[in-house]
């Protein structure tokens, strides 16, 4: 692909989550385009010290890094220490980052599916088997809509389960300067799309029939961070008459995964 930058990422994370693997693209002489399709906003008012302290539950379940992020903002802001016995366990490796980068805790105390298996409430679900019996208190901490799938199943086995919304996701509608280059690369190159939630599915969706783009969308590639993210593109593709995309590949969160996902696609536009 760097042999007349024939091809471009759109890489379409909340903004701030799209430079690590802008730069793993850049090394591998892959150019691309940073277009948030979401902003993420903190909702700290939710949180009520005297029923979502950390030291109420026996384990912090977070569904994605920003809820780590979040909840780790609002006990600060409150002066709340993490407790020592308190896990924290994470639907993916991700999940867990912002607690490894501030050190919050010890890593024996963090409980994650392991890299090589699914990033996802199932997976963690075997994770916390050998636990169970431990844990009769559970903290979910998420954005404003989640799967109910790990909280029910929880339940189902007899724990106390409170769910607390830390964050919300707003569509961003793309404008100015930001639908000129993304037309320029639609017209002038092969463009692959990053589809890292089924929220930004939506809003990317949106977008591209709002700026009557979807003539390109035929040429247009994805990469596909889980199957159920894949299936809301296959839904949402049907509802606007656009036909299904078929260059697409399935990677894990992992800025390596999705970026040799890229890779993959534009080795596929050279031929």
């Amino acid at each position: 692909m760097s042999e007349g930058r024939s091809a471009t990422a759109i890489l379409t994370r909340p903004e701030g989550r799209n430079q690590a693997l802008q730069e793993a693209l850049q090394q591998q002489g892959l150019q691309s385009l940073v277009l948030p399709a979401l902003v993420l906003e903190e909702q700290h008012h939710n949180f009520d010290p005297l029923i979502h302290h950390p030291s109420k539950f026996d384990v912090v379940v977070f569904v994605s890094s920003q809820a780590a992020l979040s909840y780790l903002n609002i006990i600060a802001q409150h002066g709340i220490v993490w407790p020592d016995s308190v896990r924290v366990a994470g639907v993916g490796q991700a999940s867990i980052v912002p607690f490894r980068e501030q050190r919050v805790v010890s890593e024996q105390l963090l409980l994650y599916p392991a890299s090589h298996t699914a990033q996802d409430s199932e997976a963690l679900w075997q994770v916390l088997q050998p636990h169970l019996s431990a844990l009769s208190n559970v903290l979910v901490v998420r954005g404003q809509k989640g799967r109910e799938w790990l909280g029910a199943a929880l339940e189902a086995e007899g724990k106390q389960v409170q769910r607390l919304t830390v964050y919300q996701r707003q569509p961003v509608l793309w404008t100015g300067n930001e639908v000129v280059q993304l037309q320029q690369a639609l017209s002038a190159t092969q463009c692959s799309i990053l589809f890292s939630s089924s929220e930004s599915v939506t809003a990317i969706l949106d977008n591209m029939c709002r700026l009557g783009l979807e003539q390109y969308w035929a040429k247009v590639g994805g990469v596909v961070i889980h199957e159920r993210i894949g299936k809301r593109l296959q839904s949402e593709q049907e509802k606007r008459n656009l036909a299904p995309l078929h260059r697409l590949r399935y990677a894990s969160p992992s800025v390596e995964s999705m970026c040799a996902a890229f890779s993959e696609l534009a080795s596929v536009n050279k031929t």
